[in-house]
């Protein structure tokens, strides 16, 4: 019996590490940037998709540097704005001065690898400066 159960409980260990996607984006246009000095460079965003509710190893780099190990989708959240509507915004990732949240399609898990999206990422720092960056995303 306790073969079995370690069998069953392998199984579905080997099963979701081939099920696991990843989250890889980078923005449309350089960005103004800070990396301790700085920057115009692209923004790249990536995560691991652990469920629709939660992203996991999510960093934010070339322009910026940020990094969270969990980022949990703020479900009680809802755009007034129609272009964000099917999105979800997940909660931010933090460097010393500002805050980057992702706004990423419901359904994220859903979604094939391979499939391309638009994504967003919303910058908002300390001295008030906040920006919706636009990225091109893929599901890998």
């Amino acid at each position: 019996m306790k073969t079995l159960m370690t069998a069953i409980a392998l199984t579905l260990l080997f099963a979701s590490f081939a099920e696991a996607k990843t989250l890889s984006c980078q923005s449309f246009a350089a960005v103004e940037g800070w990396t301790g000095s700085a920057t115009h460079d692209f923004a790249t965003l990536t995560a691991d998709l652990s469920s629709q509710e939660q992203l996991s190893s999510a960093r934010i780099s070339g322009a910026f540097l940020a990094s969270a190990e969990v980022s949990l989708a703020d479900t009680a959240y809802t755009s007034k704005n129609p272009r964000y509507q099917d999105y979800t915004r997940f909660g931010a990732l933090e460097d010393a001065w500002c805050w980057y949240s992702p706004f990423l399609p419901k359904q994220i898990t859903d979604l094939v690898v391979g499939t391309q999206f638009t994504g967003f990422v919303n910058r908002t720092c300390e001295n008030g400066v906040s920006e919706n960056i636009a990225m091109k995303c893929v599901i890998k």
